[in-house]
């Protein structure tokens, strides 16, 4: 696994002498860390996150993206339209969600503008506490997909209100929810 001993070292203007002597060990023993020459693990990991004072984590060379499928568009009404062109997109990037899945914009819709990719962390199991009064994409009994605020619907247990970020669409009820992804990262290009 690729580190970045090297780019730490040099962010704190350090030799390789210098940093060898703060380990404890030899010039020649930071230049094999450096080039990948010994198996780096956690025993020259955690010095080395103490002397660079950061996250032992940011010392490894890690890939940040993730692919995430593209399930298609959100049409006028907030509901999704799947597309041939959909089907086996991904996109990639490093994303604050354990299940992410995405949807692109092909309008403004609430918040959020047209060609936007919109990230939610897709909740399998109900109740959906965390996603309770949230923008959430969410998957009907009927397997429609729509975008809106899940609101639970304490009249009628265990049912939801689905209220539409547009203005002209209707609020409705819905008896149960397949799944449920709270937005958690919007993504504009420019």
């Amino acid at each position: 696994m690729r580190n970045k001993i090297r780019h730490y070292r040099r962010q704190m203007g350090l030799t390789q002498s210098e940093l060898a002597k703060k380990l404890g060990t030899t010039a020649a023993t930071v230049s094999r860390l450096e080039t990948d020459g010994i198996k780096i693990s956690v025993d020259w990991l955690e010095p080395l996150a103490t002397i660079f004072q950061i996250p032992l984590t940011d010392l490894l060379d890690t890939p940040s993206t993730s692919a995430i499928p593209v399930l298609g568009t959100i049409g006028e009404a907030g509901t999704l339209l799947p597309s041939a062109e959909s089907s086996g997109n991904t996109v990639s990037i490093s994303v604050p969600a354990p299940h992410p899945i995405a949807v692109r914009l092909d309008r403004n819709t609430g918040p959020y503008l047209e060609g936007e990719i919109l990230i939610g962390n897709k909740l399998d199991a109900a109740p959906f506490v965390q996603a309770h009064h949230r923008i959430c994409l969410i998957c009907t009994h009927a397997d429609e997909i729509v975008l809106a605020h899940l609101v639970p619907d304490s009249r009628k247990p265990p049912g939801y209100t689905l209220v539409p970020l547009q203005t002209a669409c209707e609020a409705r009820h819905v008896s149960h929810v397949s799944w449920c992804a709270p937005i958690v990262m919007a993504v504009r290009f420019f």
